[in-house]
């Protein structure tokens, strides 16, 4: 699980630099929460695939 979490993580890097290099008006609030929704969305996906493939249960 660390290993797809520390994936997905690099994986939102990479957009984040270039999506910066680019922003002209910087970081706006409509761009940070595109960002912000889909490192949820990923995140989501990634313990949905966990549990589906019989992962252990995450206690939060």
């Amino acid at each position: 699980m660390t290993f797809l979490v520390a994936l997905v993580v690099g994986a939102l890097r990479a957009p984040v630099v270039q999506t910066a290099t680019r922003l002209e008006a910087g970081w706006t609030p409509t761009a940070l929460g595109s960002f912000a929704a889909a490192a949820v969305v990923v995140a989501a996906v990634v313990v949905a695939a966990d549990w589906a493939a019989g992962g252990e249960a995450i206690d939060i």
